[in-house]
Formats: structure tokens, sequence, C-alpha cells
């Protein structure tokens, strides 16, 4: 268990993990949270993720029309 703890290695488990896997290890211990949660964000795949760590109230999600 002692290696887990090591930050380097933590990060290796995580290359070959989904993001819901990765979401649930970075839950799973202090240990494991940083390099879950840096492999998590790693790749974010548009702004959307991001804007809905805001309230509700704060933003407004609208479906882009593209016929004008």
């Amino acid at each position: 268990m002692a290696a887990l703890r090591l930050t380097e290695i933590s990060a290796v488990v995580c290359e070959f993990l989904d993001r819901s896997s990765l979401a649930c290890f970075a839950r799973t211990c202090l240990a494991f949270e940083e390099p879950a949660l840096d492999a998590l964000w790693k790749v974010v795949d548009g702004l959307e993720p991001l804007a809905r760590l805001f309230p509700d109230s704060m933003w407004i999600l609208e479906d882009a029309d593209p016929t004008g």
C-alpha cells in the first residue's frame, strides 16, 4: 500500500482509468485525489464542464442554432 502513496505511481495508475473511474479514484483516498483530479482535468471537452462548476444561477446553457 505504501507504493500507492507515491504520486508518481498513482499518476501511472490514473493513465489506465476512464473518466468515471478517475472521479471515483479521486474520492477514494486523499493520496489519490491530486493525481486523479490532474488526470481527470488534463483534457477538457470545451468550456461546458468548467461552466458547470458555477452555480446554476450564474449561467444559461443555450443550444446553438446553426440555421440562424
